[in-house]
């Protein structure tokens, strides 16, 4: 599991005494591994945002939900104006920052075809399969 467990100021990620570190957007994510199949930092910021699906959802659209997060929907959950909680503008900007994570998980349940979108379907896909292989 994914957890904001202090704030800096920069980009970094590594490993440190079996427990896998992402800074990111001022917050530090830790994942703890174990000896088996240990999660890796992108499926916990998918998980981050397919939990919190609906206000990635709406954050473009002034809380109209379309069933579809966009690049628009998450620039805006990262606009500190917006007032999104720390650990979903840090998910937000994540994905904004690596266009090729994004690629990956809205293209999970189509195959590789990309729409630019996120739906759940798509976040499920990225979580269910090989998303950080």
């Amino acid at each position: 599991m994914i957890q904001a467990t202090g704030v800096l100021r920069r980009w970094w990620t590594g490993a440190f005494a079996g427990t896998t570190v992402v800074v990111t957007a001022g917050l530090l994510f830790t994942t703890a591994s174990s000896a088996s199949a240990a999660p890796c930092p992108e499926e916990g910021i998918a998980q981050t945002v397919l939990t919190n699906f609906t206000g990635f959802d709406t954050a473009a659209q002034h809380n109209t939900p379309d069933g579809r997060i966009s690049l628009d929907d998450l620039a805006a959950a990262a606009d500190p104006r917006n007032h999104f909680p720390a650990e979903l503008g840090a998910a937000a900007n994540y994905l904004i920052n690596h266009q090729d994570l994004f690629h990956q998980m809205e293209t999970a349940a189509q195959g590789g075809r990309g729409d630019g979108i996120l739906s759940r379907d798509d976040l499920r896909a990225y979580l269910g399969g090989d998303g950080c292989g």
